[in-house]
């Protein structure tokens, strides 16, 4: 559970069936999903001035647009 320190507010409250290594490395990577979004957004405003090969930019746009919570190709509405 996460929560507040003393336990009296559960943010989350996941139960799961994976071994504990395999939860903490996901919560390692959930915990840090700010900041990769925020590499990927600078490695594409670079691939403006520095192409980047075509499979490698396709990986980069896919990630960004997941994480956008949007399918590859389709603007997120202001």
């Amino acid at each position: 559970m996460v929560g507040s320190g003393d336990g009296s507010e559960v943010v989350a409250d996941i139960r799961t069936h994976q071994p504990a290594g395999e939860v903490e490395a996901n919560a390692h990577l959930i915990s840090s999903a700010p900041e990769m979004y925020e590499a990927l957004k600078k490695l594409a405003e670079c691939s403006k001035e520095i192409p980047l090969m075509k499979y490698e930019q396709g990986l980069v746009d896919k990630a960004i647009a997941h994480a956008e919570g949007r399918e590859l190709g389709v603007e997120v509405e202001a």
